[in-house]
């Protein structure tokens, strides 16, 4: 810790918000947390997220890795099928680059009370963090990071260009238990309609994550669970049976969206606020925590005195842009690949997902850049 304390704010305590505020304290600020929702209340939304390695190396460095390893579901293969043309290929631990190999595991998923409730008890026993519901005494002069969310209202009052275009495709989210099933395996299914994926959470429990158009993402929240079940069972690949529904289906809208530019005065723009992709993959929260990796490690370096504190807004958007811009596109061009039935899309699938099968390097490469982020493949290891 510095003996001189940076003074910030961070607007925001979701995932994003929450995360950052420990890592500045960690890394030698006093840190102002603003956000009006209490912290019971955003505790106990329903959601669940798919935790890459370049996330558990952060939250080890944070030493807040193994607070977690209790509520986490890993998973050691990852089934990737084209459910168009019934070609697939599975991830297994011999994918992993050796510097991940270690941890015996492809990924995790965790559910969200969890999470949060582990992270406000960090924040909460942290003399550097305060928190507070009102921003309306907030000391302008600090340094500000803007973490709240997709529609952030620091953003708009900046007047920041926010490049956004809404997908004609829909999310549902359920939980559903899957009986007989393999043990620490997830799925990415891609169909016509839209990518299909299923998270393990615990005991047999999968989040389910089904893209569609809107309207059949309503209809679907809306029919009875047997119904749900059945419909389920017709779109998932043979052998895996949904059983029963643990909570119920909510749908939401997906966004490609990126802020024209990530900071404007003494205002940094992380997570959601500065962009949002689809959830193919598991992208989102993993793309915003590298975003608060980065602003860790500039201010570790501010504190070593290799950096001027006042560079941080401009470098911050110079390391990011890449890794944010490659996920952006990456994501919507698999939806766009996959997402459809035409016959020569289908024949370039099935090219990608044989040499993917037959070539490990490439197979490997491709992990990697899922699961650390495109900047990996810069790195030998």
């Amino acid at each position: 810790m510095s003996s001189t304390l940076i003074n910030v704010n961070v607007l925001g305590s979701g995932p994003t918000g929450a995360l950052l505020a420990l890592a500045l304290a960690n890394a030698g600020c006093k840190v102002f947390l603003y956000d009006p929702v209490e912290q019971r209340n955003i505790i106990s939304r329903n959601k669940s997220y798919a935790l890459t390695h370049s996330s558990r190396r952060l939250l080890q460095e944070l030493d807040i890795w193994n607070d977690l390893s209790s509520k986490l579901n890993s998973f050691n293969k990852l089934l990737l099928a084209d459910l168009e043309s019934n070609k697939s290929l599975t991830f297994t631990l011999s994918d992993l680059c050796s510097n991940n190999s270690k941890s015996l595991s492809l990924g995790w998923t965790i559910e969200h009370k969890f999470l949060m409730n582990i992270l406000f008890e960090r924040i909460n026993n942290n003399s550097y963090i305060i928190t507070k519901n009102n921003n309306k005494d907030m000391n302008g002069s600090f340094l500000t990071f803007a973490a709240d969310g997709y529609n952030s209202t620091t953003r708009n009052k900046l007047g920041i260009g926010f490049i956004n275009s809404r997908y004609r495709q829909a999310c549902l989210t359920a939980k559903v238990l899957i009986r007989n099933q393999e043990k620490n395996i997830a799925y990415e299914l891609f169909r016509a309609d839209g990518p299909l994926a299923l998270l393990p959470i615990g005991n047999n429990i999968y989040q389910i994550f089904l893209t569609s158009s809107f309207w059949k993402c309503e209809y679907l929240e809306n029919i009875s669970p047997t119904n749900f079940l059945d419909y389920l069972s017709g779109v998932l690949p043979h052998g895996i049976e949904p059983d029963v529904l643990i909570e119920s289906p909510k749908t939401f809208l997906l966004n490609l969206s990126l802020a024209s530019i990530l900071s404007k005065h003494k205002v940094v723009l992380v997570g959601e606020s500065a962009h949002c992709c689809h959830p193919v993959g598991g992208q989102g929260l993993n793309l915003c925590w590298r975003d608060v990796n980065t602003v860790r490690n500039i201010i570790i370096n501010v504190n070593k005195g290799k950096i001027p504190f006042k560079l941080l807004p401009l470098l911050y958007q110079i390391l990011r842009f890449f890794d944010i811009l490659f996920v952006l596109i990456f994501t919507d061009t698999i939806v766009r690949i996959f997402s459809n039935r035409v016959k020569s899309i289908i024949l370039l699938r099935n090219i990608l997902l044989k040499l993917l099968t037959k070539v490990k390097t490439f197979r490997r490469i491709a992990f990697k850049v899922m699961t650390d982020g495109p900047l990996s493949i810069l790195s030998s290891h």
